[in-house]
């Protein structure tokens, strides 16, 4: 597919085994419908200001229960996979919710600066090859509101788990702030299993 972008994909079972080369537009794949399955995805583009599939960027649309696998970047791209910020009513909903993307990777040729960007919980994943990626549904608690999530990235909050301590002066990341690890070995970790990440430590909590 050249140059033509393909709009508004509801009730669409999806796309397989595409490349898409692109040269002239914001994005290579606009993403504005729901229960859609996009696999093996090859998107080659020549600029740092395009995105190669763009989820959600129509007010007037959602994109609900999308399903990614096999996303490849072959070419430039400033954002491989970008789920938009928009929301809707009062109270404001998101366009985009319980979307799940496994295997995101710039390949080889690649010059793409951004894998995954998620404005919805304002994250920028520039990791070469992304597992798993799963946003949910926003989850409000009194006042705040935040977003049920999942990846398998270092580089943001996630769950993590192994039969190792982390003791007391294990480090984390600076961007994993909020992240979780889980000890499953009892003989190894007797007196603590449940370990978060703050100020670059893994702090005991149970």
């Amino acid at each position: 597919m050249e140059k033509n972008p393909t709009v508004g994909t509801n009730s669409v079972r999806g796309f397989h085994g595409l490349t898409c080369s692109t040269s002239i537009i914001p994005a290579a794949i606009y993403l504005d419908g729901s229960n859609t399955t996009m696999e093996d995805i090859t998107i080659i583009g020549s600029s740092s200001s395009q995105d190669g599939i763009l989820i959600g960027s129509n007010t007037n649309a959602a994109a609900r229960a999308d399903a990614l696998r096999n996303i490849r970047s072959g070419g430039s791209l400033g954002n491989l996979i970008h789920i938009s910020g928009n929301t809707q009513g009062q109270p404001p909903q998101p366009d985009v919710s319980d979307v799940t993307i496994l295997n995101a990777s710039q390949g080889p040729q690649s010059s793409t600066n951004v894998t995954i960007r998620d404005e919805l919980t304002n994250t920028t994943l520039t990791d070469a090859s992304i597992g798993m990626y799963v946003l949910g549904e926003p989850v409000t608690v009194g006042s705040s509101s935040g977003y049920s999530r999942f990846t398998t990235s270092p580089n943001s909050p996630t769950w993590l788990v192994g039969t190792a301590s982390l003791g007391t002066t294990s480090s984390c990341p600076a961007n994993g702030t909020g992240s979780l690890y889980t000890c499953t070995n009892s003989s190894n970790c007797s007196s603590t299993t449940l370990w978060a990440c703050a100020s670059q430590k893994w702090i005991p909590i149970k």
